[in-house]
């Protein structure tokens, strides 16, 4: 007896499904672009080639997950399509749990391959021999996906000494990662340094962004590292106007507790606690310096300070502002004026040459600056980097500014996060950012 065909799935569904393909496997590969770097950078590193080879694998499945719902939603037109609809379905699911997925990709292959489902519950598996290997497949790339989806995270603080904590603050429960190093034994007083995270970010992602650089310098110097996360992934550093998703969170207060809080329970110097940070993390930075009294110096990175934050500055006394930008930053512009995604305004910020005039006044520097133009380590970056110091100011302070020309929405020394035409901009590899940051830390303990 002849096989009944399966009737075509209309074109609107089609079209659903492919397009939901064909962004899960653009998320795919663009998860491979960014993965594949840091692999290559922790295999180089002794004792870390486990973590590299988690990051390329990890980087592969991704691609595959994109391939095979590629496939699948061009299945769905022919006459296999139900069981590509299940297989669109699951590999939708997987590539968003395995953090390769797009909100959108999902949707629309979920509408696509539901439709499938519902054609395989009326016309049943008859004729269609592959059914089982494709749903066996499928499977397989969900389990895969659940496996590295939750396992990357913990892989990334599996051996690093970080562990995940949390905290209550004005009614909520706040997330924090810690870094204690190996040679801490509480029988002397160690220096505290908050990393904070940039606008949709969060400790592990610090972590990476600066490749692993604040723990290695914590275990070779011995401090206590922090890396707190914001409520939604977002810094409240004292904008007003930050749209309907701006964090309204009380950020001053739950930093402030939980210094107190890491005071109380290891031996934290109070006179060298640092507090650095990028993009948000580096406007909640100046926010600090403003209205805080433990933080002995700060170190933005990709942010100036706010017109808000400034307007309401009244800092307890001297601060030690080291701050690191780039002259091509389209997020956070150079010259200062309006902070903008799109439509969507997220305040007024001023220059960079406006926030180093402004931590000048304030600390008592010396009008005319120490200029130096560091070696340009690798001409192949597109960057140069000129620093411009001021000192000494009142109690021994200091204000730097690293002028990085052509240098974008980045960490120096870090993770190219994003390829530079999405936005963000050039990395620059003449400066090693976390290490430039900690060696100014050192040399500004908190005076009085």
């Amino acid at each position: 007896m002849a096989e009944s065909p399966v009737p075509r799935m209309e074109r609107p569904g089609f079209i659903l499904s492919l397009a939901g393909s064909i962004l899960i496997l653009s998320a795919g590969l663009l998860i491979v672009s960014l993965v594949a770097p840091v692999g290559l950078v922790f295999l180089s590193r002794p004792g870390e080639g486990w973590r590299g080879a988690l990051f390329l694998l990890y980087g592969i499945f991704a691609a595959l997950v994109g391939i095979v719902a590629l496939a699948g939603a061009l299945l769905l037109h022919r006459k296999k399509q139900v069981r590509g609809g299940v297989l669109l379905v699951v590999s939708a699911v997987a590539s968003l749990v395995a953090g390769g997925g797009l909100l959108v990709g999902l949707v629309l292959g979920l509408l696509g391959g539901l439709r499938g489902l519902r054609w395989l519950k009326r016309e049943g598996s008859a004729g269609v021999p592959s059914a089982r290997r494709l749903a066996l497949l499928a499977m397989a790339a969900l389990v895969v996906a659940l496996l590295f989806g939750g396992g990357l995270r913990r892989g990334l603080e599996a051996g690093t000494g970080t562990e995940a904590r949390t905290l209550e603050h004005d009614g909520l429960l706040r997330l924090y990662h810690l870094h204690v190093p190996p040679v801490y034994d509480g029988s002397r007083m160690v220096p505290l340094v908050l990393v904070l995270h940039g606008a949709g970010s969060d400790g592990p992602g610090t972590y990476l962004l600066t490749l692993g650089g604040w723990n290695r310098l914590s275990d070779r110097e011995g401090f206590l590292l922090a890396y707190p996360d914001g409520i939604g992934n977002r810094w409240n550093d004292g904008r007003s106007e930050d749209g309907p998703r701006g964090s309204k969170a009380d950020d001053v207060g739950f930093l402030t507790a939980l210094v107190e809080r890491l005071s109380r329970d290891y031996r934290v110097d109070p006179a060298r606690i640092y507090v650095t940070g990028i993009s948000n993390g580096a406007f909640m930075s100046h926010r600090l310096a403003c209205d805080t009294a433990w933080a002995a110096a700060i170190a933005p990175v990709a942010g100036q300070l706010s017109e808000d934050t400034a307007r309401a500055c009244s800092p307890r006394g001297p601060m030690p502002v080291l701050s690191i930008g780039g002259t091509r930053d389209s997020l956070v512009p150079w010259q200062g004026g309006e902070v903008s995604v799109g439509r969507r305004r997220l305040g007024r910020i001023h220059s960079a040459a406006e926030t180093t005039r402004f931590w000048v006044d304030k600390n008592g520097c010396p009008p005319a600056p120490r200029m130096e133009d560091l070696p340009d380590r690798d001409p192949g970056d597109g960057t140069r980097v000129q620093v411009e110091s001021y000192g000494p100011c009142r109690n021994n302070s200091e204000v730097v500014q690293y002028r990085v020309e052509g240098g974008g929405h980045t960490w120096p020394g870090g993770l190219q996060y994003l390829p530079e035409w999405l936005a963000v901009g050039r990395t620059s590899r003449d400066m090693d950012a976390t290490e430039v940051i900690w060696e100014f830390f050192q040399r500004h303990p908190r005076a009085g």
